[in-house]
């Protein structure tokens, strides 16, 4: 073989380079942008923030329900508050974006001469937002020349299948967080004490260092997640306080007992416009039943339409409102309130609403394998959805002319509407994108075990976002492998901002210096 030098120097190049394992320099073509949906999300899969954690993704046309792109989109994930997704969506089908809940003030028995014979009962909704305010305020519309002493006592209406819950599905550093109070009946101020003093004439005991706890709490209280809670005793009308490691008695206060206590607040406020009552407050526990004597009402209260509870419950990621709201689904749905009445249904409000939530899931298309569901605010680990799930509910609730009302509810941005879920070690977004090409596409990410930069996990969830944002037109030729035409990076507008959910307003508001607060949303 004849070889010129110059062809002798290429070949002892090549050489050099295939011994030191250096490839040689060249100049390439500048890369081209994927041509079809594959290519272009299979590339965002491969951004080194994404490996070794557990990825979901589904891309679906509206208002067609054509899946597009999927990426394990049918397997269940950890959603985070992605599942309040779910809650809120069933809880607007079903009772109505103007439902309100009625809290009200009954009397039993007969008034003669200013005094009630008689109880006064309070009859709870499951009202997420009533507030000490609101119980003044139903106080004040009691006539002290008709009733000024109630020879009965303050009691709280039975609920069936009502408790006062703090579900085992949590994680027992979770209880004591102002992020997740307990849920109940009759809730005031979230269930929540600002501190100590909110009732006159009870006496109040740290109970912190006492030999009376068990291990458990005692390991809790001493750990750095920062639990406080407190206990009322309506008989000896005393608090017991619990204070871990940077709280005190003046820190937000989870009420551990709500229904207890929050009727207490009742009585407090009858003290306080003069009105004396004779017995102490009844507690719910109690196993008599609640007179079924004839029942007056003395006042009521109405919340704010159930739209503007759900926009909070979204925007703030509010658990307490979430878990609330599957109570009411359970309890007060229109069509239901009076077979929920049978006493011989042992079965719990957050039960009878996990039941209704799956049912009307499965009403609508959710593949039942792809929901599992076992609270209403997407706090415990057990939760298991499906990004095809979620997708599922966002498409059902746009309706086929993509102007569904609860999509107004949902957190926005550019073109974007959506909700977040944010725990330790699970990380999802689900919403509906308008694309540059007018088209609108539901994108539900889910990343699980994710690595520990969760500055760049935001960053990534944003940028899959606005990749979607950023198709012009969409073809199919060839069964499974959309073809897509997208603005250059130079007319996008850069990756979508993601906001994480944030804590709930009584977080922002704690003084506590655990940073556990703002992570289980």
């Amino acid at each position: 073989m004849v070889t010129t030098s110059a062809g002798r120097f290429s070949l002892i190049i090549s050489l050099i380079f295939l011994v030191s394992g250096i490839a040689p320099c060249r100049v390439d073509a500048a890369p081209t942008t994927p041509t079809t949906l594959e290519g272009l999300l299979g590339n965002w899969l491969r951004l080194p923030t994404l490996q070794h954690s557990n990825v979901g993704v589904e891309v679906m046309e509206l208002p067609s329900g054509r899946v597009l792109y999927s990426y394990n989109g049918h397997k269940r994930f950890v959603p985070a508050s992605t599942a309040k997704v779910f809650t809120t969506a069933c809880a607007y089908e079903t009772l109505g974006a103007g439902y309100t809940y009625k809290t009200q003030l009954l009397s039993t028995g007969t008034t003669s001469e200013g005094k009630l014979h008689g109880d006064i009962i309070v009859s709870p909704s499951q009202d997420p937002t009533l507030s000490r305010d609101d119980i003044r305020q139903l106080v004040a519309h009691i006539d002290t020349k008709k009733i000024h002493s109630v020879d009965g006592r303050v009691r709280l209406a039975k609920t069936p299948g009502g408790f006062e819950q703090y579900l085992p599905g949590w994680l027992v550093e979770d209880f004591g967080q102002v992020y997740m109070p307990v849920c109940s009946n009759f809730v005031v101020d979230h269930n929540i004490a600002q501190g100590t003093t909110a009732m006159k004439g009870v006496r109040v005991f740290d109970m912190s260092a006492t030999y009376e706890i068990n291990a458990l709490t005692r390991s809790l209280m001493k750990s750095d997640v920062a639990s406080a809670w407190l206990t009322y005793d309506p008989g000896n009308k005393t608090l017991r306080t619990y204070c871990g490691e940077g709280t005190t008695q003046k820190s937000p206060l989870i009420v551990a007992d709500p229904d207890e206590y929050n009727i207490a607040l009742v009585e407090s406020s009858l003290a306080d416009k003069g009105i004396h009552v004779d017995k102490s407050a009844l507690m719910s526990r109690d196993k008599s039943n609640v007179s079924d004597a004839a029942t007056t009402l003395i006042a009521e209260h109405l919340s704010n339409p159930l739209s503007k509870i759900i926009t909070t419950t979204l925007h703030e990621s509010d658990n307490l409102y979430a878990q609330q709201l599957l109570r009411t689904i359970g309890l007060l749905s229109p069509d239901q309130v009076d077979k929920v009445k049978n006493k011989d249904d042992d079965t719990t409000i957050e039960q009878r609403g996990l039941y209704r939530l799956t049912t009307w899931l499965s009403s609508i298309g959710v593949p039942p394998q792809e929901a599992v569901i076992l609270d209403g605010c997407g706090l415990t680990r057990k939760n298991g959805l499906s990004p095809h799930a979620l997708n599922t509910v966002l498409k059902h609730m746009a309706t086929p002319t993509l102007n569904g009302p609860y999509l107004s509810l949902l957190k926005s941005g550019d073109n974007f509407r959506y909700k977040t879920g944010s725990m330790d070690t699970a990380r999802s977004i689900s919403g509906i994108v308008s694309t540059a090409g007018g088209q609108s596409m539901a994108v539900t990410i889910m990343v699980n075990n994710h690595t520990p930069s969760v500055k760049d996990l935001r960053a990534a969830l944003g940028e899959l976002v606005s990749l979607v944002g950023r198709i012009k037109s969409i073809q199919i030729k060839e069964p499974g492998k959309p073809e897509i035409s997208i603005l250059p990076t130079t007319e996008a507008k850069g990756p979508v901002e993601v906001t994480m959910a944030s804590a709930p307003a009584a977080a922002r508001r704690s003084p506590r210096r655990s940073s556990h607060k703002r992570r289980k949303h």
